[in-house]
């Protein structure tokens, strides 16, 4: 059945760069104590360090409850507007038309680094040890890490018409969760799933979303059918040794996992396209 439904596809699904669909990858850190404005200070200044090098501005006061890189309706990116409520600051790194790229900030008790300039993971880790892995390291050493999280935002657009933008092209065994009108993307629709599973230092919680809507790709002018994938996995230290791990041990422990699931949720045919293949992790 799948084989046929694959012959009336007049296009493919395509995903937002060129060798992958990674449209942000967000990596959080909260502490179990509240960050001092001793410790806030010493913050500042490690974020800043290298701040010439890296093409990082701040620090920028926020006064908001969330920040960073919002995705918008139509694909596009916004640093989060601020609001009355809340407290903290980020450096962030723009394109020549004042797109955000890159931030690093530290709101209440947590330090985010957030990026939509994903290319493979080797490079991710020597940019987020420029950026933001001193600024963390010297959070470690008066606090005590209670959540350590990696966010993935993939996103796919579909180039034909729209009757023909069937997500069972793009997701594998997608037709076991929904009904037969959602599963032949005659509609939108939403769909989560969580759970723990077990590592070697306890547990991970992974989550991951699915959302089927419509979307102005980059550089079109008219909206189209997308599916994006949100991809998380978390470490807790109720359920998992944190304190005392190195930072890079935990981000490839869980590179590994959102890797993991994100690649089995594909169809086969369609990871060549994300720069993924059977025998490899990412």
């Amino acid at each position: 059945m799948l084989a046929a439904v694959r012959k009336r596809a007049r296009m493919p699904w395509r995903p937002v760069n060129p060798t992958h669909a990674i449209e942000r990858v967000r990596f959080i850190v909260q502490f179990r104590q509240p960050i001092s404005e001793k410790l806030n200070e010493q913050l500042k200044r490690a974020a800043g360090r290298h701040s010439n090098e890296t093409r990082m501005v701040g620090p920028a006061p926020m006064q908001s409850v969330r920040f960073g890189i919002q995705v918008l309706p139509d694909g596009q990116q916004q640093v989060l507007s601020p609001v009355t409520e809340g407290h903290g600051w980020q450096y962030v790194r723009s394109s020549s038309v004042n797109q955000p790229l890159e931030v690093l900030g530290v709101q209440g008790n947590q330090i985010v680094y957030e990026t939509t300039e994903y290319r493979r993971w080797n490079t991710f880790m020597q940019r987020f040890s420029k950026v933001a892995a001193e600024a963390i390291e010297v959070a470690n050493q008066s606090l005590d890490t209670e959540i350590v999280a990696l966010e993935y935002f993939d996103r796919f657009y579909f180039e034909g018409d729209r009757e023909d933008a069937d997500p069972r092209l793009l997701l594998s065994d997608i037709e076991k969760f929904l009904k037969p009108d959602a599963a032949s993307g005659r509609t939108m629709w939403h769909l989560h799933r969580g759970w723990f599973e077990k590592a070697a230092d306890g547990d991970i919680l992974i989550n991951q979303n699915f959302d089927v809507t419509e979307a102005i790709p980059p550089g079109g002018t008219s909206t189209v059918r997308t599916i994006s994938i949100f991809t998380k996995a978390e470490l807790r230290s109720s359920n998992h040794v944190v304190d005392g791990v190195p930072m890079a041990d935990l981000l490839n422990l869980l590179h590994d996992s959102t890797g993991s699931y994100f690649k089995s949720a594909l169809e086969p045919s369609m990871l060549a396209s994300v720069g993924m293949y059977e025998d490899d992790k990412a």
